[in-house]
């Protein structure tokens, strides 16, 4: 990837974790859990202030660019304030490293990528599913869940107003023949519903 070029937002697909945070006072977090799904223009992402800490916030939505200035739009958002300002911010590479800095504060993120490969990802009618192999993340009326799969099974990695501790079993929703199935769980009650894939 050239340096210090900015991407398309085409070139974002993927799962990232971020890797260093500053502050707009200097402060520097290295620790803090924070997952970014992306596959299109739907993005999904949920943080935690610490390896076994519970998530803070999360939202799902989609990703704009304009000129230089990236926008995640929030469709859904969970821990934010009401007044908190657009998240903005302008990405460029540098090495293999997402460079992220903020457009309404002076702050500083790292994002790796750890897989580029979305094996779903589509709208049902309340929110979102991203997936790839290994990790997912859906949103569905106010709750979020990023879970891993575990052979045929998926447990929850981190969960935002959704009632189901990390670690625990999760009734992944199912995608067959352009509907959705969720099961009873914490993403709420059972239900069926359309689904419109988003090309990756």
């Amino acid at each position: 990837m050239p340096s210090h070029s900015p991407p398309d937002v085409a070139d974002l697909a993927g799962l990232w974790r971020r890797t260093l945070y500053v502050a707009p006072d200097g402060r520097r977090d290295t620790e803090s859990r924070v997952f970014w799904l992306q596959a299109g223009d739907l993005c999904g992402d949920i943080r935690a202030p610490g390896p076994a800490a519970a998530a803070e916030t999360a939202f799902a939505g989609r990703l704009e660019r304009v000129g230089d200035v990236f926008g995640w739009r929030f469709e859904q958002a969970w821990g934010y304030p009401p007044d908190a300002p657009p998240d903005e911010g302008r990405l460029r590479w540098e090495g293999d490293i997402l460079r992220e800095d903020g457009v309404h504060a002076p702050y500083l993120e790292h994002w790796r990528r750890e897989t580029a490969e979305i094996v779903r990802a589509g709208r049902f009618e309340g929110g979102l599913l991203i997936e790839t192999r290994e990790i997912a993340c859906a949103a569905r009326a106010g709750r979020f869940l990023l879970a891993a799969r575990r052979g045929p099974r998926w447990t929850a990695m981190l969960a935002a107003n959704a009632d189901v501790a990390p670690g625990g079993p999760v009734d992944w929703p199912e995608v067959e023949g352009g509907a959705i199935r969720f099961p009873a769980g914490p993403l709420g009650p059972a239900a069926v519903s359309p689904f419109t894939p988003t090309p990756a």
